[in-house]
């Protein structure tokens, strides 16, 4: 019987079982403690009671057909499962006619067919879907929950498994008012080029307003054979501006690379001038007027040099 449920991933639907197995048999299990009950009229062994796939499986076996994992739980299927917290109960999307009496899971209905795909063996919504259901459910919820909603969005761009123009869409089609504003504002600064919340930080608060000269975000450059991408690039003064966040650029071995990097690039008539994240947050306008007295100097040069 263990080799059975192992089969099937941990988990298993009770007649499913009784197929192979006599029903005195599954009771003497479950009593034992060798098999749990996790859903009505579904069991599972003990050890993939806590495994986050096999919650999903259990969970999508227990609603039945035409159910569907949705919002937190498509994401982490769809590969951003390390932002969704283990502990986030099971989403599923079931038809408006269903009534599930487990408590445990995160019920939403609906009363039209959506688009679904197949993941790890289980169907799910659209990463677009996910995303905006997701948005609506946690933006406005708590602090963390808006920060993790913001997140869910840029990793899932910035990881190219969907574009901003597809999460545009995704807004302006499947969300209703609650809040639709945000995740439109954030998309389009993710299609403007902004890649991070230090990214998204700047644009707004730091390099913008009058006097601010035209950047261009995420510009590649060819470097000794490979590609390395400028955060943003003022082309008259030809200035890299590099947004360093202290988990990526504090090691030793990421500062050399750095070096190396900025080296290459002046080669190529690129001045680089870095910014830390909390100098950012804690002076933006002091960054500003830093960062516009290097674009004026790198100007007069660019024009002396002609």
């Amino acid at each position: 019987m263990r080799d059975l449920l192992q089969a099937h991933g941990g988990v298993i639907h009770r007649q499913d079982l009784l197929r192979h197995v006599g029903s005195a048999t599954v009771q003497r299990a479950v009593a034992r403690g060798d098999l749990l009950r996790v859903h009505p009229g579904v069991l599972a062994l003990p050890e993939a009671a806590d495994d986050r796939w096999a919650r999903m499986q259990a969970a999508l076996l227990y609603a039945g057909p035409g159910a569907v994992l949705s919002h937190l739980s498509a994401l982490a299927v769809w590969g951003l499962a390390d932002l969704v917290p283990p502990s986030e109960p099971v989403h599923l999307l079931v038809p408006v006619d269903r009534r599930l009496r487990d408590t445990s899971l995160r019920v939403h209905r609906r009363s039209a067919e959506v688009a679904t795909v197949v993941r790890r063996g289980m169907p799910i919504s659209r990463i677009e879907h996910a995303l905006a259901d997701s948005w609506g459910l946690l933006d406005a919820s708590t602090l963390a929950g808006h920060r993790l909603a913001r997140a869910l969005v840029i990793e899932a761009v910035g990881r190219r498994m969907i574009t901003a123009d597809r999460v545009l869409a995704a807004a302006g089609v499947l969300m209703q008012t609650r809040g639709r504003h945000g995740l439109v504002r954030l998309a389009s600064l993710l299609k403007a080029g902004c890649r991070s919340e230090l990214e998204l930080w700047g644009f707004e608060r730091v390099f913008t307003g009058p006097g601010m000269p035209e950047l261009r975000r995420q510009v590649q450059v060819g470097i000794g054979g490979r590609s390395v991408c400028l955060d943003l690039f003022e082309p008259v003064s030809r200035t890299d501006v590099e947004l360093d966040g202290a988990e990526w650029h504090s090691a030793p071995a990421a500062r050399e690379r750095d070096l190396r990097r900025d080296a290459a690039l002046a080669g190529l008539g690129i001045q680089v001038v870095r910014f830390s994240g909390s100098r950012l947050f804690r002076e933006p306008l002091v960054v500003r007027g830093e960062f516009l007295r290097v674009v004026s100097a790198g100007s007069s040069q660019q024009r002396s040099g002609q």
